[in-house]
């Protein structure tokens, strides 16, 4: 199936600090922060599902990926608590997808972020650095969207996905 005709998603998965984005069949790109619920994360899901082909007819689920960002290895520093909810929330994406049939491929973070061609973090002073950069990238590449700490991730993974589906 051409890039052109399938529906591509991705998921930077923080819980309130990570956010969904896709382009639609008509080629129109989207971004939403994540939702605060399962069930707002599955209604986003059925929403973006919900996409009709030029005759008006539902699209079929092969006409759907979502590229999910792989970060649930733990960080060091994190409490117990902290990891067990990521993970729930983790699951809660994970079963959103499998419940609306979307194909679901999981990324490592530095895999996307290469592709970004802006150099490596571990060029820059802070991780806050790092993520402005990342910001400044999407927001020259999304002029159309209020690009923020809280999206830049998942416009950035969309440009990922979008580039892979197209070598596919």
């Amino acid at each position: 199936m051409d890039v052109k005709n399938k529906v591509i998603c991705s998921i930077d998965p923080g819980i309130s600090s990570g956010a969904i984005a896709w382009k639609d069949y008509r080629g129109q790109k989207h971004v939403q922060n994540m939702p605060d619920t399962p069930k707002g994360i599955l209604e986003l899901f059925r929403e973006i599902t919900d996409d009709v082909d030029e005759n008006g007819d539902i699209l079929p689920r092969e006409a759907f990926v979502c590229y999910l960002e792989d970060v649930g290895h733990g960080r060091v520093g994190e409490g117990v608590g902290a990891l067990c909810k990521f993970a729930r929330h983790n699951g809660h994406l994970e079963m959103a997808l499998i419940a609306e049939g979307i194909r679901t491929v999981h990324v490592l973070p530095q895999k996307w972020m290469k592709s970004l061609g802006i150099g490596k973090s571990s060029d820059c002073a802070s991780k806050t650095e790092w993520k402005n950069k990342i910001k400044r990238r999407m927001e020259d590449l999304y002029p159309q969207f209020k690009v923020t700490l809280k999206n830049a991730d998942a416009l950035g993974i969309l440009e990922f996905a979008i580039e892979q589906e197209r070598e596919r």
